[in-house]
């Protein structure tokens, strides 16, 4: 009878840790108040795994570079300069689109569709087609056909971040890890 107890009370310590990890991490993240293009300049650096380097610099006359680096794979995509512009959402969330940026955060295989959909083993019917990305600071489906989509926020240190929009929504907050999801800048 008392190793039941313990159970439901170890269940339930468990489970309010979970629920606090969870409250903080999607509480970590505030609208920057006022942003001008001039802010976001410099060289932002997401790191997705060993070997996998994202390089985004931006420069304040809306010009912006990429380059990705997989270097186990011997891959390199680099962008060229390109525009980029800053879009204010009416809640203030400030997304930063990037025209001709690839999502590299999913692989290589995924950025080289450029917000496309492949097809899938013989099934073709809905290549070429838009593929949905998931904004979970605006809760809503955004496409980026040829272009990368990042989300400026506010991080704890009250420094800004570029947030990358997640493939589906039933993804939820990362409680470890989520660093991946961000360019910082360098």
């Amino acid at each position: 009878m008392n190793t039941g107890k313990y159970l439901a009370i170890g269940i339930a310590l468990t489970l309010i840790v979970i629920a606090t990890l969870v409250c903080v991490r999607t509480n970590q993240f505030t609208n920057p108040s006022s942003l001008k293009m001039s802010d976001l300049e410099g060289v932002w650096v997401a790191h997705y795994a060993s070997g996998m380097n994202d390089i985004l610099t931006l420069k304040a006359d809306g010009t912006f570079r990429q380059v990705f680096e997989n270097s186990r794979e011997k891959y390199v995509y680099d962008s060229g300069w390109n525009q980029w512009t800053l879009e204010e959402l009416p809640k203030g969330i400030v997304r930063l689109h990037l025209k001709g940026g690839r999502y590299y955060l999913a692989g290589i295989s995924f950025g080289e569709n450029d917000g496309k959909i492949p097809c899938v083993g013989n099934d073709c019917t809905l290549e070429g087609w838009s593929r949905g990305f998931y904004d979970p600071f605006a809760d809503e489906i955004v496409y980026m056909v040829d272009e990368l989509l990042l989300v400026v926020q506010i991080d704890s240190t009250n420094g800004l971040i570029l947030h990358h929009v997640w493939t589906s929504s039933d993804r939820g907050f990362v409680i470890f890890g989520g660093e991946k999801e961000i360019f910082y800048r360098k």
